[in-house]
């Protein structure tokens, strides 16, 4: 039941994306918020995808698009979970690296939710 959300994104473009993140600065659960909020800085995510891929615009779009879904489905996982799996936390790995194995995300591009453990009294 506990998919990874971001699975069906293409590798290269998700590590990818986590590059362009990085270099922007963004690669922080405020950055990656604002990145998701609002698409205000998708001409320049875009361009880059665009460059670093060799792929169309179309391609770039639709993957942002895929990959905002992706968060969405990360989150919705999250407060499913939080009624589920009362005192238990939350381990959390990152799709694009897999670092991870900690009650919170390390990464913030990709996300997700690998298991849970008893909490700590």
């Amino acid at each position: 039941e506990n998919l990874n959300p971001f699975h069906d994104l293409q590798d290269k473009h998700i590590s990818t994306l986590q590059d362009i993140v990085e270099e922007m600065g963004l690669n922080t659960k405020q950055g990656v918020d604002s990145l998701l909020s609002t698409n205000q800085k998708d001409g320049n995510l875009v361009q880059q995808l665009m460059n670093r891929l060799d792929v169309s615009e179309d391609t770039a779009k639709k993957f942002l698009e895929d990959w905002r879904k992706a968060h969405k489905e990360a989150k919705r996982q999250k407060l499913r979970a939080k009624a589920k799996f009362k005192g238990m936390e939350a381990i959390w790995h990152c799709a694009v690296c897999g670092r991870g194995g900690h009650p919170q995300p390390i990464c913030y591009v990709a996300p997700y939710i690998s298991g849970y453990r008893a909490t700590p009294l």
